[in-house]
């Protein structure tokens, strides 16, 4: 089961992909998720997800933060890289 994020979460990760020049995709369909949709953050290298997740556990998403560093799957795009909120 996916992490359900929270409407005060999904504004701090907006802002967050905002301020570190990254793109949220919100309806990703990755390998084997057959049609099935989720939350994606395309970036570029570990430095962009490292910063992406120190602002939104600075900005009061910890858990947030903590799921996408540790638990959210990485798929490659070709020239970089997708986390997904799918489990």
């Amino acid at each position: 089961m996916s992490y359900k994020i929270k409407e005060k979460e999904l504004k701090i990760l907006e802002m967050a992909a905002e301020d570190c020049d990254l793109k949220i995709d919100y309806e990703y369909s990755g390998r084997a998720m057959f049609g099935e949709y989720c939350i994606g953050i395309k970036y570029q290298d570990d430095y962009d997800l490292g910063s992406l997740c120190e602002f939104i556990n600075e900005n009061g998403a910890p858990k947030l933060a903590l799921s996408i560093a540790t638990r959210w799957r990485t798929d490659t795009l070709g020239k970089g890289y997708i986390k997904y909120n799918h489990f």
